[in-house]
């Protein structure tokens, strides 16, 4: 398919641009995260959902843990095949990670 000389020629193409610009979801986060009162923050984190959820994150790196401790990402039969088991498990410790970080960062600034 050849690529439309105008990207505003095409009406998805507008959708998709804006459904992959980082930037405006960064900055709408902010935006909503700013209105954030700390009482509202407080309720949030004292939500049952909230430490379930934070729960089975902790839960989620703790079993890649314990699988990478008894070896479960290594193949004895393949470097390569252990090289990407590793990095994938790292991958997906990082992105849990990722995201804990962010909900303790949703700390309102009075509330540092």
């Amino acid at each position: 398919m050849a690529k439309p000389e105008k990207a505003d020629r095409l009406p998805l193409w507008g959708h998709l641009r804006d459904k992959i610009d980082p930037i405006r979801y960064a900055e709408k986060s902010e935006q909503i995260r700013s209105g954030i009162a700390p009482d509202e923050y407080r309720a949030w984190r004292e939500h049952p959902c909230t430490k379930a959820l934070l729960y089975s994150l902790d839960a989620d790196i703790s079993g890649i843990l314990s699988f990478w401790i008894a070896g479960a990402y290594s193949e004895s039969d393949s470097v390569d095949g252990t090289a990407q088991a590793q990095a994938k498990a790292r991958g997906m410790a990082q992105a849990i990670n990722d995201v804990i970080e962010l909900i303790h960062d949703m700390k309102p600034q009075e509330e540092e």
